[in-house]
């Protein structure tokens, strides 16, 4: 079993509730993805992490929702660094103009992969880039997600279907990025089967409104701390959790600083955002 760090805190810095710090996206302890998917932006949300992001990725669609985001006169100020996908949803305008602006066009006409597939693969290929380069850069791998909630379903569990499998799976991105889904609502991260120790965000997510959501059918043994209802009634007894079964963990409350997590089947750990309460 895997026994794994999860730490949001260095969006501390990000969403901080002062002024941005005069900080250069190279001189950050860490090193910032994010990957745009076809859904509406978030300002809120988008336009902090976007100063002090190395990578931006928009899958196909998402090109034009990043366009018209922004006016005309701040447009150019907000560029995507690539553009994956099969290109059928992105409008030849939107390509051209950030074709012209130097953003690397990725047309990959497979349509046995999704565009967020495509857009992790890219993500990838960008880490085993980084590792071979001579003068490479070895930050911590943050890649963020954004605004994979909301909209279709089907489209919004194939985002969670596919993170789970690659995360699980493929050693690139497991040993080597720190993934999370994030929109204006929810974080959301994927658990392996193992021991787990979690610190949230205090600028950006709520200690209410907290989850644990079973993948791969029954989760037989599952136990907590740090939580207000924990899983597991004493340190020798655990609890299941199942979808469609007795029960699935909702609207939980964190209250100690740490969380831990030990759990015989992948999970999904999702906390709310404070944007969704001032906004409720």
């Amino acid at each position: 079993m895997s026994n794994k760090i999860h730490d949001t805190t260095y969006l501390d810095l990000i969403f901080s509730e002062e002024e941005f710090k005069e900080i250069a996206k190279e001189d950050l302890p860490f090193k910032i993805t994010l990957m745009l998917v076809n859904r509406p932006i978030t300002h809120e949300i988008f336009d902090p992490l976007y100063k002090f992001a190395s990578n931006i990725i928009c899958c196909d669609g998402a090109s034009n929702r990043l366009y018209h985001a922004f006016s005309d006169s701040d447009r150019g100020n907000h560029l995507p660094t690539h553009i994956v996908g099969d290109l059928d949803s992105s409008k030849t305008e939107v390509i051209d103009y950030y074709k012209e602006k130097g953003v690397k066009i990725i047309k990959d006409g497979d349509q046995d992969h999704t565009d967020f597939e495509k857009a992790l693969n890219l993500i990838k290929e960008l880490l085993v880039k980084n590792s071979e380069d001579e003068s490479k850069d070895d930050r911590p791998n943050k890649v963020i997600v954004l605004f994979p909630f909301g909209g279709r379903i089907d489209q919004t569990l194939s985002s969670m279907h596919v993170l789970s499998r690659y995360l699980t799976v493929d050693a690139e991105l497991k040993d080597n990025a720190e993934i999370i889904l994030l929109d204006q609502n929810s974080v959301t991260q994927y658990l392996a089967a193992g021991e787990h120790e979690i610190r949230i965000s205090k600028n950006l997510e709520s200690k209410i409104g907290v989850g644990l959501i079973p993948l791969s059918g029954k989760c037989e043994n599952i136990k907590t701390s740090g939580l207000k209802w924990n899983l597991g009634n004493s340190e020798e007894e655990f609890s299941s959790l199942e979808f469609g079964g007795e029960i699935i963990s909702t609207s939980n409350e964190i209250i100690e600083d740490v969380v831990t997590i030990e759990n015989s089947h992948s999970l999904m750990w999702t906390t709310t955002t404070k944007l969704y309460y001032e906004n409720d």
